[in-house]
C-alpha cells in the first residue's frame, strides 16, 4: 500500500513539471507577437504626406455649342510645364475619364470633321469638366476670318459679306475691282470705292504685330464680285528697306517720329561708317546677322560698326526735328582697317565696339597741333615703336603736330566680350603749346 501511494505521488510531480515547462517555455522563446508589433513601420511611412502622391480622377464632357455630345474625340492631358501625360478618346456620351495627379490640363487635339476648338487648354478642376467646341463654323465668317496674304483674290456672291483678319499696322491697304464693295476696318467707318474704282488706306501704325483686326467686305450689288487684296509696305520700311549704295549722297525725307531703312550686305570684312552733315537727325546701324546695334549719330556726327563679309546690315534714319518732316543726307563708306587700308577719322568724336581680340587701324590728319585721346578698358594702341595698354587708366593722350598724319591700330585684349571705344580729336589752344 506505501508503495502505490509514493509511485502516485511522483506521478502527480511528474504531471506539475510537465505542465510548468510547457508555460515557461511559451513565455521564454515565442518573441512574433513583439516583432511584428514593434517593427512593422508601414504605418509610419503611409503617414508621411510629403511623399504620399495624391491622384485623382476626373470625368471630361465634351459638347458642342448645342449642348450636343462630341464623340471619338482626342483630348491630350498636359502638366503645367505642358509636357504630355497621356492621350484619352471621348466615347459616344463625348465623355472621357482619366486619373492623374498634380495640376493639369485638357487639351483638345483632335475632332470631328466640321468641328473647330475654341476651348484652348482647359484646368482639371472637380471632379466633373466641361469643354464646349463649335462646329460647322465657315471659313470667312467672323468667329472663323480667312487670313491675309500680301496679295488676296477675294470672290462674294451678291449681297454676300466675308471676314478677313489682318496682323499689324504701318502698311498699305488696297482693294481693286471694288466697285459695289462696302469695306470696314475694325471699328473704323466703312468705305467704298473711289473714282477709280479702288479703296485704298494706310494701316495705323499704332497696332502691334500681335494686334489681329477684323476686315469686312460686304457685296452690295446682285452680282457677283471678284476683287483683289493687297498689303504692301511703303519704300523704306523695315520690310521693304531701300538698297544701300557706298559712297553715294544718300538724301531722305523723313516724317517726324517715323524711320526710314536702309539694307546692304557687306561684301568683305570691314569697318562700316556713315557721315551725315544735317542737323536734327538720328542714324545707327544694326547688324542684324550678328544682332549688333552700334551708337546713334547726332546731327553731323559719324557713327561705326564692324561687318564681316556676308553680313546684313540696316541702317536707321530717324528725325529728331520739330516740324513735319526733315531732310537728311548722309554718305556710308566701308573700309578694310588695316594698315593697308586704314579708317579715316573725319569728326572731333568717334564711338565704336571692338569685337573680341580684334584690332583695327585708323589714320588722322590735323592741320595744327591737336592731342588725340583714346578711351577704352581692355585694349592697346599701336603707334608706331609705340605701346599704349589702357587697361590701368581707361585712356591716353598722343600729342600730334600741325600738318601731322598718324596711323594707329587699336587691338582689344578682351576675350569675353566686345569692348567700347571713344576716339576724340582737339585743337589745341594757342596758349596750350
Amino acid at each position: 500500500m506505501k508503495r502505490y501511494l509514493i509511485l502516485l505521488v511522483m506521478l502527480c510531480l511528474l504531471v506539475s513539471t510537465v505542465f510548468v515547462m510547457s508555460c515557461g517555455g511559451n513565455t521564454d522563446t515565442d518573441t512574433s507577437t513583439d516583432t511584428t508589433t514593434d517593427t512593422d513601420t508601414s504605418v509610419d511611412a503611409s503617414t508621411d504626406t510629403g511623399n504620399v502622391v495624391v491622384e485623382k480622377t476626373y470625368v471630361i464632357t465634351l459638347k458642342d455649342q448645342e449642348g450636343d455630345a462630341i464623340a471619338n474625340a482626342k483630348i491630350s492631358i498636359v502638366d503645367k510645364d505642358d509636357k504630355e501625360i497621356t492621350i484619352v478618346t471621348t466615347d459616344v456620351n463625348g465623355k472621357a475619364t482619366v486619373t492623374v495627379s498634380g495640376e493639369c490640363y485638357a487639351d483638345v487635339t483632335s475632332l470631328p470633321e466640321g468641328f473647330l476648338d475654341v476651348a484652348g487648354l482647359t484646368k482639371l478642376e472637380g471632379e466633373e469638366v466641361a469643354i464646349e467646341v463649335q462646329n460647322n463654323i465657315p471659313n470667312g465668317t467672323p468667329s472663323r476670318p480667312f487670313p491675309v496674304e500680301d496679295e488676296n483674290q477675294i470672290e462674294l456672291e451678291a449681297n454676300g459679306t466675308v471676314y478677313y483678319i489682318i496682323y499689324g499696322g504701318g502698311r498699305n491697304f488696297l482693294v481693286e475691282n471694288a466697285q459695289g464693295l462696302v469695306v470696314t476696318y475694325g471699328t473704323d467707318e466703312p468705305r467704298e470705292a473711289d473714282e477709280e474704282n479702288k479703296i485704298s488706306f494706310k494701316m495705323p501704325l499704332t497696332e502691334a504685330s500681335s494686334r489681329a483686326v477684323i476686315v469686312k467686305f460686304e457685296n452690295k450689288s446682285t452680282e457677283k464680285k471678284t476683287c483683289t487684296l493687297k498689303l504692301f509696305s511703303d519704300k523704306g520700311a523695315l520690310d521693304n528697306p531701300y538698297d544701300l549704295v557706298l559712297g553715294e549722297n544718300t538724301k531722305v525725307t523723313v516724317e517726324k517720329d517715323a524711320i526710314a531703312y536702309y539694307k546692304w550686305i557687306a561684301d568683305k570684312d570691314c569697318m562700316v561708317v556713315v557721315n551725315s552733315e544735317t542737323p536734327n537727325n538720328s542714324i545707327y546701324f544694326y547688324n542684324t546677322t550678328k544682332s549688333v546695334v552700334s551708337n546713334s549719330t547726332a546731327g553731323s556726327n559719324s557713327t561705326y560698326i564692324y561687318a564681316n563679309a556676308g553680313d546684313e546690315i540696316m541702317v536707321y534714319v530717324s528725325s529728331t526735328a520739330q516740324n513735319n518732316y526733315n531732310k537728311v543726307e548722309f554718305i556710308v563708306n566701308a573700309y578694310a582697317s588695316t594698315e593697308d587700308a586704314p579708317l579715316p577719322l573725319t569728326n572731333k568724336t568717334n564711338s565704336f565696339m571692338l569685337n573680341k581680340l580684334q584690332s583695327l587701324t585708323f589714320t588722322v590728319t590735323v592741320d595744327v597741333q591737336s592731342t588725340l585721346t583714346i578711351e577704352g578698358n581692355s585694349i592697346v594702341v599701336t603707334v608706331g615703336e609705340e605701346e599704349y595698354d589702357l587697361s590701368d587708366d581707361g585712356y591716353t593722350d598722343i600729342f600730334l603736330d600741325a600738318g601731322a598724319t598718324v596711323v594707329f591700330t587699336i587691338t582689344s585684349t578682351n576675350e569675353n566680350s566686345r569692348e567700347d571705344v571713344t576716339i576724340s580729336c582737339y585743337e589745341l589752344e594757342q596758349s596750350e603749346y
